[in-house]
């Protein structure tokens, strides 16, 4: 864990948690997608740039929304993730310049 607290702690997970929003409803917007599924926005910005990772109800609800694992949420294990959605994170990630253009829009 990060000293600064600025320094994101869990930047691996803040990003898988990016992609995943990014694939499941394509949404440049965090604030929709948080209140969408019961997150504030903060909470939800928190998580995507790794200030902080999902307490295990928010993890499980992820999961039981999205049907990804919370072993690929803390630590990226993609084994028994729908493989559909490994595969739309994989293309949204191989597109740096898309990627990067819906960071700047993100929050």
């Amino acid at each position: 864990m990060s000293a600064d607290p600025k320094e994101p702690a869990y930047p691996e997970c803040g990003e898988r948690l990016r992609l995943l929003r990014l694939a499941v409803h394509e949404m440049d917007n965090q604030r929709a997608f948080a209140e969408l599924y019961g997150f504030t926005h903060s909470q939800w910005n928190n998580y995507e740039t790794g200030l902080s990772r999902p307490k295990p109800d928010d993890a499980l609800r992820l999961k039981q929304k999205f049907g990804i694992t919370t072993d690929w949420i803390y630590d990226g294990t993609v084994s028994m993730m729908p493989l559909y959605l490994v595969e739309r994170m994989a293309a949204i990630a191989a597109e740096p310049t898309l990627l990067g253009s819906r960071r700047k829009r993100a929050s």
